[in-house]
């Protein structure tokens, strides 16, 4: 037994390969959210030999993770190991990488090298993010042993991937030690595009001073012929074995029911967390202990699915509860209501009484210019329609435009969206919506957007300073995202975009 500053299990052998395992690391990574990032895993599947496609670990947004048997024979001797690797795996998919696609070659003529630049710059930053914070499971100590000295000595962008490297005094090398130091600085999940672009030009510069040289880095989770997901064509002549979820071999019956039991307890968690519950006397509600009760009922399954519609309910709550409004609408009775209309009411003053009593009956409508959900359209956001399109319309079938805003706002319909037509001016900018959401006396509000926009400072002074005018802010983030932007520090009610859409 080797001693770790881990609360994770640490062994001296080779971990089995199973879906327990994987939730028993994920738990201790993502305490009462291990079930739902489980869920981002579908199957597992084993690369039984080496390929010449893949040969380390990688997750693809239909959720399936490849795992190279050598790899993980020589990697996995410990769950600090693997935890290492899953979270940088799922850090892909929580940063949305594993959906924005690769360039064709349609695209861009260097579509390869392009590629190649993207997911080195996608690594070098959620490696440097990992060992910032997540210090409990000594990230160093993999990425140290996988990216080594020989590696290092095979190619100098090695660098960028392992924490403590040391960059020598050369043009290339001087400038990525600047997005290095920027990265390793920080624990903010860092945009990669820069450095991405400097990548590439090294590569570029490469392919020109040795036409057939190929590439020796070895990426995490890289596999398919130039970066993309594994076909069946690239897996035809390996020898492959399928792990199903809750297909553990070699896990009891027990075990598995433990496990389930583990997945509820962890939903049970976080819809607490969700509702605002507490168990003190004082705190509850009926409403909350009513659904408390039937999410220990489901199933594991259907409990996920519940819990991401309640996620996409609280998300909109607030903003549909602004635009509700009632309105009088009047049924007829032989007998007196307990609430008669005026008209009946001068009616019976004036000593006519009616034959038939109209009676008030309230009904609920929503006017559509109080749902203000402000969209990000500086870009970043056209690879991500699709699922904002999918979220926004199964949060109400009554939202049918949303507020696009850059440096300016711009109302867009739903259609509009699904057809492309972006109204933006290019850069991203809070202060808009701030203007607009005050102007229209929005008091609730749904931000969506990757984040990257600074300080609202015509409104505020810090970047957990609220906006008087403004109550609730959820936003909602995509791709790169970070959490720490100014609406999600102000306004404490922050969510990821794969979290709320079914």
């Amino acid at each position: 037994m080797v001693e770790q500053a881990s609360s994770l299990v640490v062994t001296s052998k080779t971990l089995p390969i199973s879906f327990k395992l994987i939730f028993e690391v994920l738990s201790n990574l993502f305490e009462g959210h291990a079930s739902l990032i489980l869920s981002s895993i579908k199957k597992i599947v084993v690369i039984k030999e080496d390929s010449p496609y893949f040969s380390t670990m990688g997750i693809t947004k239909e959720g399936t993770l490849f795992i190279s048997q050598t790899f993980w024979d020589t990697h996995m001797q410990d769950s600090n190991a693997l935890a290492t690797v899953l979270m940088h795996e799922l850090m892909h998919v929580i940063g949305g990488d594993v959906v924005t696609g690769f360039k064709t070659k349609e695209e861009d003529p260097d579509y390869e090298l392009r590629n190649q630049a993207d997911l080195i710059a996608m690594d070098s930053r959620i490696n440097a993010y990992i060992c910032a914070n997540r210090k409990e499971i000594n990230p160093s100590v993999f990425f140290k042993s996988f990216y080594n000295a020989e590696a290092i000595e095979n190619d100098f962008l090695t660098k960028l991937l392992r924490p403590d490297s040391i960059f020598d005094h050369s043009s290339d090398q001087r400038k990525l030690k600047k997005f290095y130091d920027t990265f390793y600085e920080t624990s903010e999940f860092c945009n990669h595009q820069d450095l991405s672009n400097f990548v590439f030009e090294i590569l570029k510069q490469r392919q020109k001073d040795s036409p057939q040289q190929k590439q020796k880095l070895i990426l995490l989770g890289s596999h398919g012929e130039d970066g993309k997901e594994l076909s069946d064509v690239d897996l035809e002549n390996c020898q492959i074995e399928v792990i199903e979820e809750n297909s553990d071999s070699e896990d009891s019956e027990a075990d598995r029911d433990q496990l389930d039991e583990d997945i509820k307890e962890a939903i049970l968690e976080q819809v607490s967390s969700e509702l605002g519950y507490s168990k003190e006397s004082g705190y509850s509600s009926h409403a909350a202990q009513s659904i408390l009760d039937m999410s220990g009922r489901i199933s594991q399954k259907l409990s996920l699915v519940k819990f991401k519609n309640m996620l996409s309910d609280s998300v909109f709550s607030n903003v549909k509860a602004q635009a509700r409004k009632r309105v009088a609408k009047y049924s007829y009775s032989p007998l007196l209501p307990n609430n008669p209309s005026s008209m009946d009411l001068i009616l019976m003053s004036a000593g006519i009484p009616p034959l038939l009593w109209r009676s008030k009956k309230y009904a609920t409508i929503y006017d559509k210019q109080l749902l203000p959900i402000y969209l990000d359209v500086s870009g970043s956001t056209y690879s991500y329609l699709p699922d904002i399109i999918k979220m926004i319309v199964n949060a109400s079938k009554e939202i049918d435009s949303v507020w696009g805003f850059s440096n300016k706002i711009a109302k867009h319909t739903i259609d509009q969206l699904k057809e492309g037509k972006i109204n933006s001016t290019g850069g991203t900018d809070f202060n808009c919506i701030i203007e607009h959401a005050i102007e229209n006396n929005f008091k609730h509000i749904v931000v969506i957007t990757d984040g990257y926009a600074g300080v609202p400072r015509r409104f505020v002074s810090q970047i957990d300073q609220k906006v008087p005018e403004i109550s609730t802010v959820a936003t909602v983030i995509f791709g790169g995202g970070t959490m720490n932007s100014y609406f999600s520090q102000a306004y404490q009610k922050t969510y990821d975009l794969q979290e709320v859409i079914n």
